[in-house]
């Protein structure tokens, strides 16, 4: 499976700043260099977290990996 990660292009994953937590929704804001997008998930996060954000197969973004050094499942993974 790692390899088929390696092959991806470069713009599939990205770094961002959570700036928001909406945790009535499960919904964090992340900084993307200018912009921020709002991004549904289940993980405890704060202000401040630095987040590496993956791009899926349509085009949606999900948190793949956060400061606290939580790895991603594999599930996640086969989004990419």
């Amino acid at each position: 499976m790692i390899e088929q990660l390696l092959k991806k292009r470069g713009e599939t994953f990205c770094y961002g700043e959570v700036t928001a937590v909406n945790t009535v929704d499960r919904k964090v804001q992340v900084r993307l260099g200018e912009n921020n997008v709002w991004i549904v998930t289940e993980l405890d996060l704060d202000i401040g977290d630095t987040v590496i954000l993956a791009r899926s197969a349509d085009s949606s973004r999900f948190i793949v990996q956060y400061s606290r050094k939580l790895l991603p499942e594999e599930e996640v993974l086969l989004l990419v």
